[in-house]
């Protein structure tokens, strides 16, 4: 503190010094001898009017926001709100001591801004910054009341606190607040995101002479090759062992089997210290994992040691337990938990910089960013960066360079690291010795259980699992100093849609394991979401992103990544998780907190009444006040998975899939739907019945029996079980006939048979002519300036309808209007068109009742044989598009019988698996719109017309890629463009939406000139 000047000032300074001598400056300020004015405090308390304020939990809270405050800040007892003003009362749990005011009492008189709704988001926590106009009326107090003014937002605040009696305590006349920016307090933010994984032991029901429950079970073990030397060709072994559950899980979810399914693994984890696990059998615990999150509470995942066999009473014994994934070793059953992660007090060598570190995805995302904080931060000098494109990627020269005037020798090879002779070549020309290995390369194609293909797995194992395989196998004989696998946090938790790619880097994880057993270097990083444009949020969309949060997953920014990096080094453990959780939305989620997460985000405690499901409240209402909950317990959840704060955005009978709802949101949907009311959803249900109102109607009628069982009212025949409604008879009526004599003629080669059945059940329902043909309402998916705007027309396949366009449209939002003409018939109220001109009709009243526009006609697979008959009769009635674009689209040929829909059948039934059981309705509509094609005729358009072929054909899940092929033939008329992409018929709407987008937006661009 220094002397004071003219005016009394005095200015200060406050320091500390470490233990080797070095200080640091905390703060500075001046004194003055003028005082604030201090609030009076001493009339009515609280104020009149003032609206209390729920303090219960709130310091469970505020650990959720990064503010973890120890027992004697927990100080605030009481809060109120009034108009702008926030009003508490604080207590000090301890002595003051000789403070004027005890730390712990005065940070508690501000935690009242933050029970008012302070939401940190991403900013950080935030702490005071500046303080300004600080006067100390009085000492000693051990009770506050406070008043907190806001004077701009949550950031500028005045705070006055006074005595019990109102008497002034102290005056703040403006605090300023700021976010705690990732890594500010020496790393102290950042390292609270590392995690490890740690076995907790499960206490094992005492009860053995219960029923085997009705379970299948599914061995791994059999032509795997558990418990054999982890030598030879161990990712072929790990490819088949995922295929063959793959395989086993499709299966199980086309069937519509309803026993819970438990998968057996040997040696997959490492649950004590010296346990080697078997990188192929963790493989199938990515794999499975992602299908636990898929299918919630149907799957458990059980390892055993190598060599034991599985029993009855070890499955009941699992599913007692309700843990999800259970290690058994001996007679003890442990469960997977993440826990931070233990770092080291002791520095730790530094990164070896006399030789070479190579980085594979050396000029990708997260391989530059690595190679750019190896140079800087720890002095590397020797770099090896390989790419499959090398010094031709994007961006790669310019590293090079960056990195040379850093003092850096950089070579940048093009190598495909999964290839194992390309990687010996390139290793054996290294002019220096490999010290270190940072795996960063990696590749995704996403796709939900039943869309997976053998295909799909290699696209994603080759560059991870493989390549990792090769570098342990090919490093062995340097002297690594490093080894650094990049891992993901999908393959151990919340990876719907990314079972092949979880599979892949729980391999990993396991390799990891299995170098530390054997003393050799190795670091898993199972990396949560990166920041900005590296990693793989690079091929997110923003609904992407968006449910990732709401899973309690934020980006971890950059520099805090690059810091756990560092951190990592420090933990004995040989696989790390840095991921940025956020327990609040953890907590909040509609399939409650993730087992392995649940020490992380411990459940609040709540009031009774907020527990267990919808279902018993719901059964003893009358029927309609039963429909008004459902629909407000719909809108709720619709409102949950779309990231909506409230449901006041979804109308009832607002269009689910207009509101943004996709395939993974609608699986979500179904889960939490499910959970709450004990019924049975398929997948298909946000689609068939696809508004709030809706989905709340099936919801009542399937819930009828159950209700009126509980009521007491009489039943026609044994009260039915929760699903067992009108809907689901239904459904299982379709499964038995319908379907199930569709399913068992496609498997006896019977297409022709199997679509004639089809027609025919098509036949005796509804239908509609040219004169009645019903003006469809097109389902908006997207908005934008540009025109034309389009109109699309999905496929009239089984699993068809508007959410075939939902990724499609996400690259065009805010550029170009999207909307669906729905092909009717799919649900079975729906009447059947009872001709190709009455289908048109129907669908050109829908694009005529929008706004005079130009527009274009967008048709996928056969729903594109509509599209461009709808722009021929559009046209002669002078209104006809601007363009039409045929994704796909393919025509039976001249001559063919229905033999020709066996080259489709299959991916057809595959997805089966992802909507559930298909219904009378879309089997028998799909039948019926085949016959349609037959009625029209190729004829050249006026309107300039575009093709997109996918040039992958159809993937299926046998790994064969089936081309459109035998007896079909493209659309192709006189006058057409054609453009290929990188896809498979499937795809080319699903992962390959944007390269399809990006397509159609050039050649707009060039046909509008």
């Amino acid at each position: 503190m220094t002397a004071p000047d003219e005016n009394g000032r005095r200015q200060i300074g406050i320091h500390s010094k470490d233990d080797h001598g070095h200080w640091t400056r905390h703060a500075t300020g001046a004194l003055t001898p003028a005082q604030a004015t201090p609030a009076d405090l001493s009339h009515a308390w609280p104020p009149p009017d003032a609206q209390p304020l729920d303090t219960t939990g709130l310091y469970d809270r505020l650990v959720d926001h990064g503010y973890g405050y120890g027992p004697a800040f927990h100080g605030l007892t009481h809060a109120w709100k009034h108009g702008d003003d926030l009003y508490a009362e604080v207590s000090l749990p301890t002595d003051p001591a000789d403070y004027g005011v005890h730390p712990a009492l005065l940070d508690a008189a501000m935690h009242v801004g933050m029970l008012a709704g302070q939401d940190t988001g991403e900013r950080g926590p935030l702490i005071p910054f500046n303080w300004n106009g600080v006067t100390l009326h009085a000492a000693g107090a051990t009770k506050l009341r406070v008043r907190l003014r806001r004077l701009d937002g949550d950031a500028v605040t005045r705070l006055d606190v006074a005595d019990p009696a109102g008497r002034p305590v102290a005056s703040v006349e403006e605090l300023t607040a700021r976010p705690l920016a990732p890594g500010q307090l020496s790393g102290a933010v950042p390292a609270r995101w590392l995690y490890e994984l740690a076995w907790r032991p499960v206490e094992r029901d005492a009860e053995t002479a219960a029923r085997a429950p009705d379970v299948a079970v599914l061995d791994v073990s059999t032509g795997a090759g558990a418990g054999e030397p982890l030598d030879g060709d161990i990712p072929l072994r790990a490819r088949r062992a995922v295929g063959k559950v793959l395989d086993e899980l499709q299966t199980w979810l086309a069937q519509a089997d309803t026993r819970p399914v438990t998968v057996v693994t040997r040696g997959a984890v490492a649950v004590a210290d010296g346990e080697v696990p078997d990188p192929a059998q963790a493989a199938v615990w990515g794999l499975v994992r992602a299908a636990q999150a898929e299918e919630p509470g149907r799957i458990t995942l059980i390892d055993l040691a190598p060599g034991r066999q599985s029993t009855q009473d070890t499955v009941a014994a699992v599913l007692r337990s309700g843990e999800p994934q259970v290690a058994l070793r001996g007679d003890r059953l442990w469960a997977p938990r993440l826990e931070r992660a233990r770092l080291g007090e002791e520095p730790v060598e530094a990164w070896p910089v006399d030789g070479t570190t190579l980085i594979t995805g050396g000029t990708g995302g997260l391989g530059a960013l690595m190679a750019r904080h190896l140079v800087a931060e720890h002095g590397v000098r020797h770099l090896l960066l390989a790419s499959r494109r090398g010094l031709d990627a994007p961006g790669a020269a310019e590293l090079r360079d960056e990195l040379a005037e850093q003092g850096a020798e950089v070579t940048i090879a093009a190598c495909d690291v999964a290839d194992r002779d390309a990687l010996t070549v390139l290793l054996e020309e290294l002019t220096h010795p490999l010290r270190a290995v940072v795996h960063t390369a990696g590749a995704s194609a996403n796709a939900v259980l039943a869309d997976l293909t053998p295909e799909l797995v290699d696209q994603v194992a080759g560059p991870k699992a493989d390549a990792a395989w090769h570098l342990h196998e090919l490093t062995q004989k340097h002297d690594l100093a490093e080894f650094v696998l990049f891992s993901s946090s999908a393959s151990l938790v919340d990876n719907p849609g990314q079972g092949n790619y979880a599979a892949a880097n729980n391999f990993l994880n396991a390799l990891a394991e299995h170098r530390r057993v054997a003393g050799l270097p190795a670091r898993t990083l199972a990396w949560g979401l990166w920041g900005g444009e590296a990693g793989m949020q690079s091929l997110l969309r923003d609904d992407d992103l968006a449910r990732i949060r709401r899973w309690g997953m934020l980006p971890l920014p950059v520099d805090a990544a690059l810091t756990l990096f560092d951190a990592a080094r420090r933990a004995d453990a040989a696989v790390l998780a840095p991921i940025r959780l956020d327990p609040a939305a953890l907590r909040a989620r509609a399939d409650g907190v993730p087992a392995l997460l649940q020490d992380l985000a411990p459940a609040v405690r709540r009031t009774a009444a907020s527990g267990g499901n919808e279902l018993e409240p719901l059964a003893a209402l009358g029927p309609e006040e039963r429909l008004e909950r459902l629909v407000e317990l719909v809108r709720r959840r619709v409102a949950q998975v779309l990231g909506h704060a409230d449901p006041e955005p979804v109308e009832p009978e607002a269009d689910l899939v207009g509101l943004g709802l996709d395939s993974l949101a609608a699986m979500e949907l179904r889960n939490a739907l499910n959970a709450d009311t004990g019924v049975r959803l398929p997948a298909t249900a946000a689609f068939d019945y696809p508004t709030a109102g809706a989905l709340a109607r099936l919801l009542a009628e399937e819930m009828a029996p159950a209700a009126a069982a509980a009521n007491g009212q009489a039943q026609p025949g044994p009260a039915p079980a929760h699903g067992d409604g009108p809907v689901a008879q239904d459904l299982q009526g379709a499964t038995e006939t319908l379907s199930g004599l569709f399913r068992a003629a496609a498997a006896a080669g019977k297409i022709a048979e199997g679509m004639t059945l089809l027609h025919a059940a098509a036949a005796v329902r509804p239908q509609y002519g040219v004169a009645d043909a019903p003006a469809r309402t097109p389902v908006v998916l997207a908005t934008g300036p540009r025109r034309p705007r389009l109109f699309c027309l999905n496929s009239p396949m089984a699993f068809g309808g508007p959410h075939q366009f939902v990724p499609l449209a996400a690259e065009f939002r805010d550029v170009r209007d999207l909307a669906v003409l729905p092909v009717p018939g799919f649900v079975r109220e729906e009447s059947l068109p009872d001709s190709l001109d009455a289908l048109v009709h129907g669908l050109g009243r829908a694009v005529t009742g929008g706004a005079a526009e130009p527009y274009a006609l967008v048709g996928y697979s056969a729903g594109g044989v509509f599209a461009h008959a709808l722009a021929g009769a559009m046209a002669e009635a002078g209104q006809g598009p601007a363009a039409v674009i045929l994704l796909d689209t393919h025509v039976p040929g001249a001559g063919e019988s229905t033999d020709v829909w066996s080259s489709i059948v299959g991916g057809l039934l595959d997805r089966e698996a992802v909507f559930g059981p298909f219904t009378a309705a879309r089997l028998s509509a799909m039948g019926w719109y085949a016959a349609l094609l037959s009625q029209w005729r190729p004829a050249e358009l006026a309107a300039p017309t575009l093709f997109i072929r996918a040039d992958h054909g159809v993937a299926t899940p046998g790994g064969t890629p089936a081309a459109v092929g035998a007896g079909w033939r493209p659309v192709i008329t006189p006058g057409t463009t054609v453009r290929d992409v990188a896809a498979d018929h499937f795809s080319i709407l699903e992962s390959e939406a944007r390269q399809t987008a990006a397509v159609i937006e050039e050649w707009l661009a060039q046909t509008s000139g």
